[in-house]
């Protein structure tokens, strides 16, 4: 069955534009086209483009997956250099999923820091209305005596007025 770039686009959720442009950088080898010069994709070309897809979702450039196709072009010849270049894409994607896990352990480690924090802050403060939250923050957190007493009300007493 033969699908035009729109089907496609459907079908994958691939821009048109995006299939466009890797068509016209070579990604997909063997596209058929009309006497309108319509590009058709079959189920093969499909797989191209989940495979494409996947490749630059992965981070890998356009150029290198270029060189992957015309290597697939020479067959089995060249299975081991596209083993290599996936094997490749593997270690990136490995370093890539180590930098995340590590910034998604600080993520986790300060939402619960927030969470407690937030947490205690309604214990202390349940069924306080706002002018009592204030009072409460200033005398308890602070160890102000009264609303004046902080730096700026420190100030104003040492000046003349």
């Amino acid at each position: 069955m033969a699908y035009t770039i729109k089907e496609v686009e459907n079908k994958t959720g691939v821009s048109a534009h995006t299939l466009r442009y890797w068509a016209k950088k070579g990604l997909f080898s063997h596209l058929d086209r009309d006497e309108n010069n319509v590009r058709y994709f079959d189920e093969r070309d499909l797989q191209w483009v989940a495979l494409v897809q996947c490749m630059r979702e992965t981070g890998m450039s356009i150029a290198k997956i270029k060189v992957f196709v015309e290597l697939c072009k020479q067959g089995e010849a060249s299975i081991p250099e596209r083993l290599a270049m996936i094997k490749s894409q593997e270690s990136e994607i490995l370093e890539v999923l180590e930098k995340y896990n590590k910034a998604l352990e600080v993520v986790r480690r300060k939402i619960k820091f927030y969470e407690d924090a937030l947490a205690k802050i309604d214990k202390d403060t349940m069924g306080l209305g706002t002018s009592e939250r204030l009072k409460t923050y200033y005398t308890k957190k602070r160890n102000y005596s009264s609303l004046n007493d902080h730096a700026s009300a420190k100030k104003r007493i040492g000046k003349k007025q």
